[in-house]
């Protein structure tokens, strides 16, 4: 039986149509085969027929020797008997003919009714004459009733224009090669149909012979495919890849991301060599030798690679090639190239950072674990063991293992934080575990759970070891100074106390409450109402309040540790306390407050008072007793020298200078041994040196009053300089005074200011000589040489100058070689 389903539309048409002649044939002239044999072709079968007759008689008959006329006779019984023979055999043949034309009509009758294709016969006016049982039931109707019909009527309204085209073209003899439409039945959906057709003369008559195929199916798989082409082509359009197909290694499409990517346009890149992408030859024929080797062995080709844009530069890709036929690899490829450029910087980034995280491990000295907490298994690395003394193999790598490592007493705290970590996803404790050695140390362990079991717990635990038992033991000792430093400042005498920044008060011992509720009239201080408040507030007396206030504020300001003493007035009494705070520091070296501690120091003070004036007039009354004795001394020997006068006159002049200058001294001594504190004012010496020069002229002191309880002091290292430069300027003055007018005095002055202090002496009529310069150090006599050598470098001044008939000397002291802050004079004659 033949298959029809393997014929194409047009050999099926073909068979159908002999078909329908070969029926026609039978039916309507009752032809035999050999009546579409040729004339040589008939002449050949009756000769055929002949001889076969001849053969089948002489195998019936046999043939008996008659006379001439008999044998006349015979001939014709021969040729009626090979006749008649004849005769049996074309009915025989006919017979066959007949049954063989059955057959073919039985088996045409079937190849035409019940081919999987819808044939039609339709007249010149779209009539249906013919229909196979396919194209009744495509059209929904009995075969008998289709006859007759027109089948434009089964035709949808839309369809009816390239219906009647298709129709007319083939009743012009023209054949166009298909016709879609619709057909439009009852109680179902439109239906599309393909319709192929020939036209076929019969006599006077055209007939359309037409074949309809269903093409629903195939409509749908039209439709499929064509939105998975368009999902293609905007997959094709859209991914964030190169794509595109080669033939013979060069462009025959690529997708707008390529373009996008290596900066070409269409025309620069459809039919170019693929050449164009690669930095080199070299890397060109590599490529293409690889992707071949690839392919041959596994079907595809996955290469790591550059490609090269359009302004030269260079991109890191992953290039992905397949064959377009996977049975001939060299018709062409598909490629996809994706960029890795910033997928390898990210993977440096990744190493860096996995490296930088490896150096800051081993640089933290922690160790690492990950627990299964399905199986139990448990993976640390070196230094996991390292902490606990274990070398690999020694330690049991599961949790029970851990478990026995852990304290007893820690156990069930460790155990309550692990059934904690599994609904938080954290873990965090510290324990001690026992060393290899037998001793506990301690451990500070941070985890974190992965995954999720069906319970919604966790199924992994990852995380940290850290030794931290030297921290342990610090925070132990710590903990213990700070017992201890609390139990002094709890216990201490004296008042302690902190201050934050802001000077507000953070802590005070008892000491320091007890102290605080002395100095006012107000409730008694405790902790929880003293914290958070300043000097200003718990102080009565806003002045040591401010004062108080003043010290903190300076201890943070210049970060430096301050010592003061601070009077505080309480009702009749004044407290002395000497304090000293320090600035806190935190951790970063930031000053946070400052601490605070302070001792009543009232009776110390007292005490020290009373012992220094005690000592002080002691001392006074011994300086005084040798500055009396060195007095004295200097008297003793001022009258020696005296006496040496009287033997040896002619130095009496020498002697008398010498003298002048020892009585000096002895005055300073003497003035110094009058006082507790041993100093020497300067009008006290003034008035004394005066009384004691001797001359042909009187000497005339103005000294200036001075306000009640002020003094002006010399200092003690310059007291004996300058008596002997007063001296001597006393004694140049009477030398050089006009000796024809003795009874003109010599003035001296002293005038005093807040800054200074001056001796003015006037004697005259005298005169400087031209040659006299002070300050340059000419035309000085012995007196002033040695008067220029006495004179202190700093605070003293001296000026000589003429004045009409005078010289007037001028002497400016000021400090060091004078109190200037003791001086409150005024001026006065």
């Amino acid at each position: 039986m033949t298959d029809y389903s393997r014929l194409s539309r047009r050999d099926l048409l073909a068979k159908l149509c002999a078909a329908e002649a070969e029926l026609k044939r039978i039916q309507t002239t009752g032809e035999t085969e050999n009546r579409q044999a040729d004339s040589g072709s008939c002449l050949f079968a009756a000769t055929e027929l002949r001889r076969r007759a001849e053969t089948q008689w002489q195998a019936q008959y046999t043939q008996a020797r008659l006379p001439l006329a008999e044998a006349e006779s015979q001939q014709l019984i021969h040729e009626l008997q090979v006749h008649q023979i004849e005769l049996e055999l074309q009915n025989e043949e006919l017979r066959e003919v007949i049954v063989r034309l059955q057959q073919s009509l039985k088996y045409y009758t079937d190849v035409y009714d019940f081919a999987p294709a819808s044939y039609f016969i339709l007249t010149d006016d779209g009539v249906i004459q013919e229909v196979n049982l396919a194209g009744a039931a495509l059209l929904g109707q009995q075969r008998s009733d289709l006859i007759g019909q027109c089948l434009e009527f089964f035709v949808s309204e839309d369809s009816w224009p390239t219906f009647n085209a298709f129709l007319d073209q083939l009743t012009k003899g023209i054949s166009p090669e298909t016709c879609e439409v619709a057909f439009d039945l009852e109680n179902a959906l439109p239906r599309p149909v393909r319709f192929e057709g020939v036209p076929i003369d019969f006599g006077m008559d055209r007939r359309c012979h037409l074949i309809a195929v269903d093409i629903t199916r195939y409509k749908q798989m039209e439709k499929k495919w064509r939105a998975r082409e368009q999902q293609l082509s905007a997959f094709f359009r859209a991914v964030p890849a190169g794509m595109g197909v080669t033939v013979q290694r060069r462009f025959q499409q690529v997708n707008d991301y390529f373009y996008q990517t290596l900066g070409y346009r269409p025309d620069e890149i459809i039919g170019q060599s693929t050449r164009i992408v690669y930095p080199s030859d070299e890397v060109f024929e590599w490529i293409g030798q690889e992707i071949q080797n690839q392919i041959k062995q596994n079907g595809l080709a996955v290469i790591e690679t550059q490609t090269r844009c359009k302004d030269s530069r260079l991109i890191d890709i992953l290039l992905q090639v397949i064959p377009l036929t996977s049975n001939q690899p060299e018709s062409g490829w598909v490629f996809v190239a994706v960029g890795i450029t910033e997928r390898k910087q990210m993977t440096e980034m990744l190493r860096q950072a996995k490296e930088r995280l490896e150096l800051v491990i081993e640089g933290a000295d922690v160790g690492l674990y990950d627990v299964n907490l399905r199986t139990g298994e448990v993976v640390v690395n070196e230094r996991y063991l390292q902490i606990l003394d274990y070398a690999p193999g020694e330690m049991a790598m599961t949790v029970q293992g851990w478990r026995d490592l852990i304290h007893p007493e820690d156990l069930p705290r460790v155990d309550h934080a692990c059934e904690e970590a599994k609904r938080t996803m954290y873990f965090n404790e510290e324990y001690r575990m026992r060393h290899k050695s037998g001793n506990w140390i301690w451990v500070l362990d941070r985890g974190k759970g992965f995954g999720w079991d069906e319970h919604g717990g966790p199924w992994r635990l990852a995380g940290t070891h850290l030794d931290i038992n030297a921290r342990k033991q610090a925070e132990q000792a710590l903990s213990t100074r700070e017992t201890l430093l609390r139990a002094i400042m709890e216990n201490s005498p004296d008042p302690i106390f902190m201050m934050d920044r802001a000077c507000r008060l953070r802590y005070a011992n008892p000491a320091a409450l007890t102290a605080l509720n002395t100095f006012g009239d107000q409730p008694r201080w405790t902790q929880e109402t003293l914290i958070g408040k300043t000097s200003l507030e718990f102080f009565d007396d806003p002045v040591v309040g401010q004062a108080v206030l003043e010290a903190n504020q300076r201890v943070i300001e210049s970060e430096q540790t301050i010592q003061t003493e601070e009077r505080i007035t309480t009702g009749d009494a004044t407290r002395i306390y000497l304090s000293i705070r320090s600035p806190i520091r935190d951790g970063t070296g930031q000053i946070v407050g400052l601490v605070g501690i302070a001792r009543d120091i009232t009776e110390q003070k007292r005490n020290e008072e009373q012992r220094l004036a005690q000592l002080t007039n002691q001392r006074d009354t011994l300086v005084r007793e040798v500055h009396h004795r060195i007095k004295n001394h200097l008297q003793g020997v001022s009258g020696l020298l005296r006496n040496r006068i009287a033997r040896r006159p002619e130095l009496a002049e020498d002697m008398e200078e010498v003298i002048a200058q020892i009585c000096a001294i002895a005055h300073v001594y003497g003035l110094q041994s009058q006082r507790p504190e041993g100093r020497v004012r300067l009008d006290e010496l003034l008035k004394t040196l005066t009384h004691g020069a001797t001359g042909v002229a009187p000497i005339h002191c103005a000294l200036p009053t001075l306000k009640s309880g002020a003094t002006v002091f010399l200092a003690r290292e310059e007291a004996v300089p300058l008596a002997l430069v007063l001296n001597e300027l006393l004694a140049n003055a009477l030398k050089h005074n006009d000796a024809a007018r003795p009874t003109r005095p010599i003035q001296v002055a002293v005038e005093i200011s807040t800054t200074e202090q001056r001796v003015v002496i006037r004697n005259g009529p005298a005169l400087l000589t031209t040659t006299f310069d002070f300050a340059a150090g000419r035309g000085l006599g012995t007196g002033l040489e040695l008067l220029r050598a006495l004179l202190p470098p700093q605070g003293a001044a001296l000026t000589f100058r003429q004045q009409a008939d005078e010289v007037v000397t001028e002497l400016r002291l000021t400090p060091p070689v004078v109190d200037v802050e003791c001086i409150e004079a005024g001026r006065s004659s």
